[in-house]
């Protein structure tokens, strides 16, 4: 057997990988108010405001408390998004992320 990173043990070395996590920026402190099922999020770092619906929020607030994978967040959506195809529910935290990303919000890290 090969050690680690000699040869070809490609597969080995992908396996040791950590699946990319979601999480706030380092510099990113996130307050918010909720009215009813709408959140505003305030981004100090920017000074810029963002409004979401209960989902997205949910999705926000746990990244806020420690960084997830996206498969984690899929599972928390699908149990709360019950109605919604996995598509449906893929394309949605795809939408969030996205938005999120470029509003400096969250962003992709390792884990």
């Amino acid at each position: 057997m090969s050690p680690p990173g000699a040869g070809d043990s490609g597969d080995q070395a992908g396996a040791m990988r950590r699946e990319p996590v979601i999480r706030v920026p380092d510099n990113g402190v996130l307050l918010y108010r909720c009215w009813e099922d709408e959140y505003v999020f305030y981004h100090p770092a920017t000074g810029d405001t963002h409004l979401f619906d209960q989902a997205s929020a949910d999705l926000i607030l746990a990244v806020s408390a420690q960084p997830l994978s996206r498969a984690a967040l899929l599972k928390r959506l699908s149990a709360s998004l019950k109605s919604l195809t996995d598509q449906k529910i893929e394309q949605f935290l795809d939408e969030l992320l996205m938005k999120c990303g470029q509003s400096g919000l969250l962003e992709v890290g390792e884990g």
